[in-house]
This record gives C-alpha cells, structure tokens and sequence, in this order.
C-alpha cells in the first residue's frame, strides 16, 4: 500500500514568503498613494486655472464694454475697481415723449434687448445715445439717467416693447435733452454701479470680490467672485492712450490684470513639501472707443 508524504513548508519558507508579500504590499501601496497624489495635485491644479480664467473673463468682458471719457469708471486703485456695469442694451423703438413732471418715456424693442438680463426699475441707470445733428459728430453724447419704472407698451410697428419711465441728470440736459436729439432707433443702455476688489473672506483666504449698487446708490455686500487667490493675488495696473501710466479716471484707455490664484486644498509636491497649488495669469483690456486698441 502506497504512503502519502506529509511534506509541507519550513519555518523558513515561510518568513521569507511573508517578507516578500510585505515588499510587494508595501510597493502596490506605494503606487497607489503616489497616484493618488498626482491626481489630486492634477486635479487642483485644473481647477485654480479654471478659475483664473473664469475671474479673468469676467473682468476683462466688463473693461471692454467702458469708455472712461464718458465717465464710465468710477474709482481706481491699484486693488479696487468701481465702474458702470453694464446689464442690457436695445434700441429705442418709438419716439421719446414726456411723461410725468420730468420724466421721459422711452419704449424699448423687446425683442431686441440683449444682455445678462433685462430693464430692472430698482436696479438699473440708464445711458441714452443723443444724436443731435446726424450731419455731424461732434455734438454726440450718452445722457445719463435712472429708470424709474417698466411698463408694457408697443413699438410704432405693433411690436411689444417695454416702456422705461427715466429721469435724465441736470448734468446731461435733463428732458429737455432726451426730446431735442434722441430719436427712435437711439441705442439704450442699462447699467449698475459694480465694483471688483481684492475681498478677504471670513476664514481669511483671499478672493475676488464683486458687489453692485441699485440706482439709489445702495450696495450689496461683497461675495467671492473667482478664487481662492494668494494673498494680493489681485492688481490692476491703468494707462492711457500713448501707454503711459495714468492715474486720471476719464484717460484710462487699458487696464491690467494680474490674477495669482492657489489651489482649494493642499497638495503634496515634489520632494514631500505640502503645500497649495498655484498659478498666475496676465491680461490687458482696452476700453470702448480707444483708437489705440
């Protein structure tokens, strides 16, 4: 009768195959963390880049629609921005005519308001193109008013508008300005008061901030625009036409932007160092009606 061995492994045998899963476990281990930190520190990278471009967008998107000459700028500082943000633009689609004691009512093609939003009588001011005399350019101007209410109206076509009730400033004429040379066809546009900052939040991160103002001059409180960015991670640099520094509101023809973002949590690095991840980014905006631009 055949005997089966009862053979197994040594004491030995078996330390040394343990020691080597232990190598391997350690190495797969390994692997994995450092994956998992190049995705992460990947991932945070992306997405302080997207949000310097978005930041980046915004701010040099509303630069573009300003003329500082008709005093689209507020206040300017090497850190905070205040200027007319602008909400909408449509043509006038009938004849202005006097309503109220001086007020003018201005009807507003519907169809052809274009923006981030329509005509808001708590929110918005309002510039109006006056032509004056269409033989010539030099007597042409944007008169500055505030919209005082909306109301449903028609076009001279039938066509639905939406009529503006605006009180025009003394400084631009008043009504008498707006019936002398606006005509229907004049370019209306909407604005607010906005304001772009380097905005502390609460936990003491750094952001872009942003808050705007009704018509009557109140504002709101300053919210995280675009961030988190490095501590002075934002700084506007103005110049005028010829390139030249400028610190006189209505020269300014560019603007600078230098944003520096970081990342929203900490990365480990090259060389184990944790630390967040961070990038920049540059940009110059001309104004409206810049001829060097």
């Amino acid at each position: 009768m055949h005997q089966i061995g009862n053979k197994g492994y040594t004491l030995v045998e078996l330390i040394v195959a343990l020691a080597l899963g232990a190598v391997i476990a350690v190495g797969v281990y390994r692997a994995i963390v450092g994956a998992q930190r190049v995705t992460q520190a990947g991932t945070q990278q992306m997405d302080v880049r997207q949000n310097l471009r978005a930041g980046m967008t915004y701010i040099t998107m509303s630069l573009r629609e300003l003329d500082a000459s008709e005093g689209d700028i507020l206040a300017a500082t090497p850190t905070r921005l205040q200027f007319r943000g602008m909400r909408w633009l449509g043509p006038l689609c009938a004849a202005p005519s006097a309503t109220g004691a001086t007020a003018v009512l201005l009807p507003v093609r519907r169809a052809t308001v274009f923006g981030a939003r329509g005509p808001d009588a708590t929110q918005d001011s309002i510039l109006v193109f006056r032509d004056g005399n269409p033989q010539t350019r030099k007597d042409d101007s944007w008169l500055v008013g505030s919209v005082t209410a909306t109301a449903a109206s028609a076009c001279t076509d039938g066509a639905a508008a939406t009529a503006l009730t605006v009180e025009i400033t003394a400084a631009s004429g008043g009504r008498p300005a707006v019936l002398a040379g606006v005509t229907s066809g004049a370019p209306l546009r909407g604005f607010q008061q906005e304001e772009v900052s380097l905005f502390q939040a609460g936990d003491g991160r750094w952001w872009i901030g942003q808050r705007t103002a009704s018509r009557l001059g109140t504002w709101t409180s300053v919210r995280g625009l675009s961030g988190p960015l490095e501590a002075g991670g934002l700084a506007f640099a103005y110049s005028d036409s010829s390139g030249v520094t400028t610190a006189v509101l209505t020269d300014i023809a560019s603007v600078s932007v230098m944003i520096r973002g970081e990342s929203q949590l900490l990365v480990r690095g090259t060389g184990g160092v944790v630390d967040y991840a961070r990038d920049s980014l540059i940009a110059t905006a001309g104004l409206r009606n810049n001829p060097r631009f």
